[in-house]
């Protein structure tokens, strides 16, 4: 149970509970705990995290993702000519 896992881990149950409800991210000092009771390395760890995250923002805006895309064609823009003119890559 997770008062269990959180006992093991070292943490206090309602963080615990908080990451596995979605209500706080994966930081560190948990994907470095995560990775040692899972045998797993901590990036290993937040990597998953953030492969869910970013899938769920698809989920979410992917009509609007896409459109970006479309827009970028339509107006033939090479995304590097984007950046340069935001001066990202200065």
């Amino acid at each position: 149970n997770q008062k269990e896992f959180a006992d093991l881990i070292m943490k206090a149950t309602s963080e615990v509970s908080d990451i596995i409800r979605d209500k706080k991210p994966i930081n560190t000092d948990f994907a470095i705990r995560f990775g040692i009771v899972f045998n797993t390395s901590a990036m290993f760890r937040l990597e998953m995290y953030h492969s869910y995250k970013i899938r769920k923002e698809w989920l979410k805006r992917g009509k609007e993702y896409r459109s970006i895309n479309k827009r970028l064609l339509k107006e033939n823009v090479e995304f590097v000519d984007v950046l340069k003119t935001m001066h990202v890559l200065d």
